[in-house]
């Protein structure tokens, strides 16, 4: 799959958005890459979508090691398991609605080496099948806010995992 890199030395807090035509990746590295350090998001606008697919191979979210809080706001579609890497000792926020379009069970990792948490804030729905959210990073936790509507397993093979906002935030399953 494609790379998308948003790692540029910016010089003030930036939102990006997909504009209207869903956009596809198999790895999106998120994050300001010179002092002093600014957030990014990423939107969408038009019922645009991040889609994830990396040809078979897991797809890979990594927020770099230095900077600052950031965020991926748009819808995420994935096609393939996705690893989220938060490197770094600040927040990933993952706010977009999350959808599965495949017959197989999609995974979901938090496997980042930083401290920083991922916020994982954004719906969970089962498609034709539904995910499976594995917290295997021992150092950043995982916390799911979503009103979630997957049916899928919850794992902690390591760190923390915590459920906030709602009674759904653990899925349906």
């Amino acid at each position: 799959g494609d790379t998308a890199n948003l790692t540029y030395n910016i010089t003030a807090a930036r939102t990006l958005t997909i504009d209207t035509t869903s956009r596809t990746v198999g790895i999106l590295n998120i994050g300001d890459s010179g002092a002093p350090f600014y957030s990014v998001t990423l939107a969408s606008s038009g019922g645009a979508r991040l889609i994830f697919n990396n040809a078979g191979e897991p797809a890979l979210l990594t927020q770099r090691a230095l900077g600052t809080n950031n965020t991926v706001s748009a819808p995420l579609t994935l096609v393939d398991d996705l690893i989220i890497s938060n490197e770094s000792a600040y927040v990933l926020t993952v706010s977009g609605a999350i959808s599965n379009p495949v017959a197989v069970t999609r995974r979901i990792w938090n496997a980042g080496s930083g401290s920083g948490d991922v916020f994982m804030s954004g719906v969970l729905s089962n498609g034709p099948a539904s995910f499976e959210v594995v917290q295997t990073s021992a150092t950043s936790r995982l916390l799911l806010t979503g009103n979630n509507a997957f049916t899928g397993r919850i794992v902690v093979a390591a760190g923390q995992l915590s459920a906030r906002t709602n009674n759904n935030a653990l899925g349906l399953g």
